[in-house]
Order: C-alpha cells, then sequence, then structure tokens
C-alpha cells in the first residue's frame, strides 16, 4: 500500500495473535520511521509531515510529525493504531515573506493545518 508514491505504515496491536483495536488519546505512543527526504523536501523540510488514513482513505495530518533530514527520521505522536504515511506539504503564505526569520515557523504551522495561510495578504507585519 502507498499514498502517492511513500509507503504507508501500517501500526497493529496483536495479543496472543489475534489483533487488537488500541486507541488512547491520553497515552500517545512515539513511532519512528526512516524517511528519505528529496532534494525539493530538504529544502524546506519544515513542511516534511506524517499523515494518518482514515477509513474513507483520506489523509489527515498528524500534527506532532517533524523530519530530521540529518538523520532521515520522522517522528510523531499517535494516539490510535491505524495506518499513517510521511509526505511533503509545502503551505506558502502571501503574509510571509521567505526570507523573513520566523518563515520556517509559519511554513511548519501551516504544513500541518494548525494555522492557515492566506493567498492575499491581509497584514504588513514588516511594513511601516
Amino acid at each position: 500500500m502507498a499514498a502517492g508514491d511513500r509507503p504507508v505504515l501500517s501500526l497493529t496491536l496483536t495479543l496472543d495473535g489475534a489483533r487488537i483495536d488500541w486507541s488512547n488519546p491520553g497515552v500517545p505512543v512515539t513511532v519512528s520511521i526512516p524517511y528519505v527526504p528529496t532534494a525539493e523536501e530538504l529544502e524546506s523540510p519544515e513542511s516534511i509531515v506524517v499523515w494518518y488514513l482514515d477509513g474513507s482513505g483520506g489523509l489527515n495530518c498528524v500534527t506532532s510529525g517533524r523530519c530530521d533530514p540529518k538523520t532521515g527520521i520522522v517522528t510523531f505522536r499517535a494516539t490510535h493504531f491505524s495506518l499513517y504515511a510521511g509526505g511533503y506539504n509545502p503551505v506558502e503564505s502571501a503574509d510571509v515573506a521567505g526570507t523573513a526569520w520566523y518563515a520556517d515557523a509559519v511554513g511548519c504551522l501551516a504544513a500541518r493545518g494548525i494555522t492557515a495561510a492566506r493567498r492575499q495578504p491581509l497584514s504588513a507585519p514588516m511594513r511601516r
């Protein structure tokens, strides 16, 4: 199974050979998997994300996902066992110049859907 051109990881729990559904938002499991970023992804590693594949085949971003491009490891916290995949989700914002000192942080948040990027600038915090 694949999500785009990336492999899908199936996290499961078995006891005595029987699969058990596990979900516990209060006790997340930390998962680390190998991830080989492309040259494009290495230019914006903050945009490397982890996707949870839901029962309808939809992709849902796992906000805790992060990649260490030096080690090639993606780490995330799972609150349930299911299907997961690494991916790349660059998001540009008209409000934030790519050279701004905070651009990578805003890109990281926007890639995970924590904040929304705007296509048209609404504010100009660095202009006076």
